[in-house]
């Protein structure tokens, strides 16, 4: 069993067999899609869900192979979305720390700066703090931008704000939710908000899945949203059909 689910993933890998998603991050207040985020599939089976994928790769020493492809595929997958709209990559902060290894990585991204978005999607170690944020410098030198992911989910996540200086946060789903009910997790959204302004990054609410979410996040401030209100993860024919189909579809 263990074996075979290496051979499957090595197989996935020899073969190119990972496919790319995208799911819009849309403007609230126009409710048009500003960027997409990429997001990797594996076949139908065992290894299709990104979690899946990374677990096996990271039990058999994978990971960075792995890393490698993802990176590969979403920049395929980025010369197909509008010039005009920005491509968000999840990446894992442990690998980000192997400085040499993404640079070598960037080659393949370099035409792509001020529309490329890496999204630290995995907490950051605190003996990896000094290198990621060295690493996250050297890639807003080239003009490239940071998100950080789950923002408001643990102590670590704020001083990853700190530390990493984005130009993204992304408030973890079960904030956004409980802000449609609950008047502690609104006040944690406001300030969120307002740390955003203070910092100068965007803020941008995970997980919107209902219209009375959508309107809660617009009225605390929060400008840019993601969920499956807008749209699941798509192929990427979808948008060749014209960007504004995700909010046409839901007839916003």
């Amino acid at each position: 069993m263990l074996r075979s689910r290496k051979s499957a993933l090595t197989q996935i890998l020899n073969n190119r067999q990972l496919t790319t998603l995208i799911q819009p991050i849309v403007d609230l207040s126009s409710v048009l899609p500003m960027g997409y985020e990429a997001l990797i599939r594996g076949p139908a089976g065992n290894l299709h869900s990104a979690g899946s994928l990374f677990k096996c790769a990271s039990n058999y020493g994978l990971l960075k192979v792995l890393e490698a492809a993802c990176l590969e595929n979403a920049m395929a997958a980025a010369r197909q979305i509008p010039i005009d709209k920005k491509v968000f990559i999840n990446t894992n902060p442990s690998l980000m720390a192997e400085i040499s290894g993404i640079k070598r990585d960037l080659s393949l991204i370099d035409s792509f700066p001020g529309r490329i978005v890496f999204e630290i999607t995995e907490h950051v170690k605190v003996q990896d703090f000094m290198h990621v944020s060295r690493t996250c410098k050297m890639l807003k030198e080239r003009g490239f931008l940071i998100a950080i992911d789950d923002v408001g989910s643990g102590y670590d996540r704020l001083r990853s704000v700190a530390e990493l200086r984005p130009d993204f946060i992304k408030i973890d789903r079960p904030i956004v939710s409980g802000a449609a009910v609950d008047e502690q997790y609104q006040a944690i959204v406001k300030h969120l908000v307002a740390l955003g302004a203070e910092i100068k990054c965007s803020v941008i609410a995970e997980g919107i899945e209902t219209a009375y979410e959508l309107a809660m996040m617009k009225k605390l401030g929060v400008t840019l949203g993601q969920g499956f209100f807008f749209s699941r993860p798509v192929q990427l024919k979808e948008i060749q059909k014209g960007a504004d189909n995700f909010c046409q579809a839901k007839g916003l």
